[in-house]
């Protein structure tokens, strides 16, 4: 059951002088999950490089609660080749990497929050599907991402990566938390600074897209319930979420 009180997320693009903050926030959360046994990402290599890409390309977020820094997640349409092929058509949906919560906000429910945010701006692109990939064996996390209405698609085992239970979520209704499952319109077509609820409830906003157009890179607020009932088995609200 959610409960009454709300959370607010800011989420904006990653600028040079907040890339050190997302830097640091996948570095911890990577080194917490070494620490419980997951070694989904033991190294990570040329990290400040792919984030760094991001940030010029535009499709690396930071979340705020209020002040803080509280998540990070890059949403984009790279498809991995290693676990998408033609025939799931990777151009009809957007994709989630490196996505990771700080410890201090865990079990806020903020990951169902930027899911659906990250939902609605597949919507706004005219995509099908969110999707996304996560470790082989981690069952906790797979359960995890089907309590944010993801499906499993398959399971990719290559030996050479860790990664590759292959998740995707529909679009034709990106908040899960509304009373009719459905995203508020000005959800995926409102630009910077539009205000939406994840729980259905009326929110304000300034300045529309074309419908179909992505919404212009800036700020965007993001309401959502705390307090959801999500089983966090291997993966609590800390650790990072996709390849």
């Amino acid at each position: 059951m959610f409960g009454e009180a709300r959370i607010v997320l800011s989420i904006s693009p990653v600028q040079p002088d907040t890339r050190d903050i997302v830097e640091r926030l996948l570095r911890d959360a990577s080194a917490w999950l070494v620490n419980r046994g997951i070694d989904q990402w033991k190294e990570y290599p040329g990290l400040r490089d792919c984030i760094e890409a991001a940030m010029r390309c535009g499709t690396c977020f930071l979340a705020f609660k209020g002040q803080t820094p509280v998540a990070t997640l890059q949403v984009d349409s790279f498809a991995d080749p290693d676990f998408w092929t033609a025939g799931d058509q990777p151009g009809v949906a957007l994709y989630v990497h490196r996505m990771a919560v700080d410890r201090a906000a865990a079990g806020e429910g903020l990951g169902r929050v930027l899911m659906d945010w990250a939902a609605c701006r597949a919507a706004a692109f005219g995509k099908a599907w969110l999707r996304l990939d996560a470790q082989k064996d981690n069952l906790g996390l797979h359960q995890y991402y089907a309590n944010l209405g993801f499906t499993r698609v398959r399971v990719v085992d290559l030996p050479h990566r860790v990664s590759g239970a292959l998740f995707q979520r529909s679009t034709a209704k990106p908040c899960l938390g509304g009373v009719a499952g459905a995203c508020p319109s000005h959800c995926a077509l409102q630009g910077p600074s539009a205000d939406w609820s994840n729980d259905g409830a009326p929110a304000s906003s300034r300045g529309r897209t074309e419908a179909g157009l992505l919404p212009p890179l800036g700020h965007d607020e993001v309401h959502g319930p705390a307090g959801e009932a999500v089983t966090r088995a291997s993966v609590p609200e800390s650790g990072i979420r996709s390849g």
